[in-house]
């Protein structure tokens, strides 16, 4: 008998789901969240994360208007539940109110949404994952179709009108969204969320047939942090525990001190801490060469704040910059000249400049890699003559964040290109010295093919990685012969 109501009492739990229309799936502009007077003082906005759309969330929603919250206490968020996920979720899903972790976003996510929608998604893994699959399906539209109708982040005395920014989001994704603001410390009305209509497999959009929740028929679309919310943008916080904890894990790891490669810790613009064990935005530089000790720099740099960003730099001892950052070229139009003034002007500086170079999927399509990845390299090469303080990276865009990998045969070959160009544009010198690493995406199992490669002198490591992924490519970088 007892064997009996233990079965019917599992059952019921397991049936005693929230009653929902739809899903809402939520996108909000960072800026615009810190912008106003309602946001944490503690907001980092851009400061954090890209200027780019971030997930909000996926909530279930009945048309009633009385939307289930916090539905099962008992099903408390498991962050090992979503560890093969933390990559793309700290690329698309940041928490803006906090510049060490994004964890704890996400478990407020799920203990008030995520839990009500269990007949949907039973695993917190299958929650997320949906989340995450749905940005994907609208996020590069949205920013590309932005920028081709003049729909650009910017100053205070710059708006849109609300018709055109809903026609632009349709015509992006083919859905018909809800827009919803918010107002900043001015009291001026700004974009902050976007919404759009999912059936309830989770997956499917449909056009919404919302009122918009804005009090204006304009709308900004700031491109920067109010100055209350700029208080932290220069901070540098503990650089001395990044270098203590990265060599820790290694020792661990049981990698020999004397033996270790260059790992130079690069903070995405603008400064944030990184520790090994966390999961904020960091890009790391794994050269194999024999060197005394390890170093952290550095971060990716807008034209418009480089004498700044140098000043910011000099207490790091070793300050490395991201230039030329392939999703940055496509989703901000950044242009060869562009990232050619900015190497020139950080390498004048005496900072050391990671350029990056590669081609789109339709590029590639096309056969024309190596004449794109040419002309951004002859940007550079036209404005310095002195190369011992740059790495080039060959960062395939279609290689990042797609599920495609590049075969090491592809690399090498781009790589053992961009070396003869180097050799006839440059000098044999500067061709034999100059440092070419891989920046796609890889595993730590790959990265054994890759660094077999006889021009593959390193790797761009990003967020995506684990630990122990990361001490992988660490060691398989230690087998290259020139080490």
């Amino acid at each position: 008998m007892m064997k009996t109501i233990a079965v019917v009492l599992l059952i019921l739990k397991v049936c005693s789901c929230a009653n929902f229309d739809y899903f809402i799936f939520s996108i909000m502009w960072p800026n615009s969240y810190c912008n106003s007077p309602d946001s944490p003082i503690s907001c980092y906005g851009s400061t954090h994360i890209k200027q780019e759309f971030n997930i909000h969330g996926l909530w279930p929603t009945s048309r009633s208007g009385s939307n289930p919250e916090y539905c099962d206490n008992s099903n408390y968020f498991r962050i090992k539940e979503v560890a093969k996920l933390q990559g793309k979720l700290n690329t698309y899903w940041v928490d803006l109110t906090d510049q060490f972790t994004n964890n704890k976003f996400w478990k407020r996510e799920w203990n008030k949404h995520g839990t009500c929608s269990l007949n949907v998604f039973p695993t917190q893994r299958a929650y997320f994952s949906a989340t995450i699959g749905l940005m994907e399906k609208v996020f590069f539209d949205i920013n590309q179709k932005f920028r081709e109708k003049g729909i650009v982040a910017g100053p205070r005395n710059v708006s849109y009108g609300l018709s055109k920014i809903e026609d632009v989001v349709r015509e992006a994704t083919s859905y018909t969204p809800r827009i919803v603001c918010n107002y900043n410390d001015a009291n001026q009305t700004q974009l902050h969320e976007i919404h759009f209509c999912v059936y309830m497999d989770g997956r499917t959009f449909f056009s919404c047939n919302l009122a918009h929740r804005c009090a204006f028929n304009t709308v900004l679309f700031p491109d920067t942090p109010t100055q209350s919310s700029m208080l932290n943008l220069y901070k540098v916080h503990n650089v001395s525990v990044i270098n203590s904890a990265i060599e820790f894990s290694l020792r661990a790891a049981g990698i020999p001190k004397n033996i270790a490669p260059i790992i130079s810790v690069v903070i995405d613009y603008p400064m944030e801490s990184f520790q090994v064990n966390s999961q904020n935005k960091a890009k790391l530089l794994v050269i194999p060469k024999r060197v005394p000790k390890f170093k952290v720099g550095k971060m990716k740099v807008t034209q418009s704040d480089m004498e700044k960003k140098v000043e910011m730099l000099d207490s790091l001892g070793n300050p490395w910059v991201i230039l030329g950052d392939s999703e940055k070229r496509l989703l901000l139009n950044e242009s060869n000249k562009s990232v050619g003034e900015k190497v020139a002007y950080m390498v004048s500086q005496g900072l050391k400049v990671i350029a990056c170079v590669g081609e789109t999927h339709e590029q590639r399509e096309l056969g024309s890699t190596m004449d794109i990845i040419a002309a951004q390299t002859k940007s550079i090469a036209e404005r310095i003559s002195n190369w011992d303080n740059v790495v080039l990276v060959y960062e395939p865009l279609w290689a990042i964040r797609t599920g495609k990998v590049a075969t090491s045969a592809q690399v090498q070959e781009v790589h053992s290109e961009l070396r003869k160009w180097l050799h006839v544009n440059t000098s044999p010198q500067v061709a034999a010295t100059t440092r070419i690493i891989y920046g796609g995406f890889m595993t730590g199992r790959t990265c054994k093919e890759l660094v077999a490669q006889r021009d593959v002198d390193g790797f761009l490591v990003d967020e995506d990685f684990s630990k122990e992924e990361f001490i992988d490519i660490i060691k398989c970088a230690m087998v290259k012969k020139d080490v």
